[in-house]
């Protein structure tokens, strides 16, 4: 099945199922990064990893409309959740073969979320939020370290126009800064996220448009 989209659904928003589903990333994982969110509670997870290593990605729940009864999987108060799985093999039927003496190593991050209004993206120092809300967009910054001095830009993705600029970001470590823009009539795909560091890209919505243009950084293959 396409990911995303299948057939007509998104099966990226866990309200759109019916029964129950796992599904692997097949035949590996095409970016360095997945998670789960919950944009009403505003909590989630991310896990960042080498996808050139660690291949294998996996999500399971339980359905929505027609679910597994919860009390088949867990015990009181049979509570409801989502699986993420990872490793160096793209699904529970693929072996790996390490002879005597070999290792396979890598490092991942694993960063709990909170206050994003939506996952849009991450990386192993900061996670990305961007949603539209009627004619406003909501735009959050997650980071894992201490940063003192971000530079946090929203360009309109059609000609690269900065929309806005918020420089001198102080964020703590597990800290959000989120803004909402008010009136852009902008959607997500709209709109880039970007933020820099002493000039520095860390992470964007988009890393080969707008912020590149914008900031003249070089081009660099993904």
């Amino acid at each position: 099945m396409t990911w995303p989209v299948y057939d007509g659904v998104d099966y990226s928003r866990l309200g759109n199922w019916d029964q129950w589903l796992g599904f692997f990333a097949r035949p590996q994982a095409v970016q360095g990064w997945a998670g789960v969110y919950d944009e009403g509670a505003k909590h989630g997870v991310v896990r960042v990893f080498p996808h050139q290593v660690a291949e294998g990605v996996k999500g399971f729940a339980m359905g929505w409309s027609n679910p597994i009864d919860a009390s088949n999987w867990t015990d009181l108060p049979y509570t409801y959740y989502v699986e993420l799985h990872s490793g160096p093999s793209p699904t529970f039927w693929d072996s790996l073969t390490l002879d005597a003496g070999q290792s396979l190593e890598w490092s991942e991050t694993w960063m709990p979320l909170q206050g994003l209004p939506a996952l849009t993206m991450a990386n192993a120092e900061l996670a990305l939020g961007v949603k539209a809300f009627g004619q406003d967009l909501q735009v959050a910054v997650q980071v894992t370290g201490q940063h003192s001095d971000l530079s946090v830009r929203i360009w309109r993705r059609s000609d690269c126009d900065l929309l806005a600029q918020y420089d001198g970001v102080s964020v703590d470590p597990g800290g959000t800064f989120a803004q909402t823009l008010t009136g852009t009539g902008l959607d997500e795909k709209q709109a880039v996220l970007g933020v820099l560091e002493n000039e520095k890209l860390l992470a964007a919505s988009d890393l080969v448009g707008c912020p590149r243009y914008s900031i003249h950084l070089p081009h660099v293959s993904q």
